[in-house]
């Protein structure tokens, strides 16, 4: 058992996600951290736009992000920064908020890596 800890990242300009992820990954060996197993992350966005959403907050976005090392649990990064975490039934609610949230198909990400430990 493990700590999740999510935090947006800009990639540095001229860099690649990948070349980003790349030199995470250094400064986590840098500080000690030792390579074990691997993950998958799947991220999904959502943004307001349903018939619906103008009585709400119809430009508001949220990103749905799934981890294969805890596949109960579902994470929630808001546009403004807040992160949430619920168990394996927000999809579901996601999907009966279709009124106001609309899953946008072509923007879904997957990442796969490897987990540190010994931080």
């Amino acid at each position: 058992m493990g700590v999740v800890s999510i935090h947006q990242f800009p990639i540095p300009e001229g860099k690649s996600g990948q070349q980003a992820t790349e030199i995470l990954q250094k400064r986590l060996e840098t500080i000690g951290a030792i390579k074990t197993g691997t993950f998958c992350v799947e991220c999904e966005l959502i943004r307001g736009g349903g018939p619906l959403s103008y009585h709400f907050s119809p430009n508001r976005a949220v990103n749905i992000i799934h981890n294969s090392e805890h596949p109960a649990t579902g994470f929630a990064l808001l546009d403004t920064g807040t992160c949430l975490m619920a168990d394996s039934h927000f999809d579901m609610l996601m999907a009966k908020m279709a009124g106001i949230y609309i899953p946008k198909k072509a923007i879904k990400i997957e990442s796969k890596s490897c987990p540190f430990f010994g931080l």
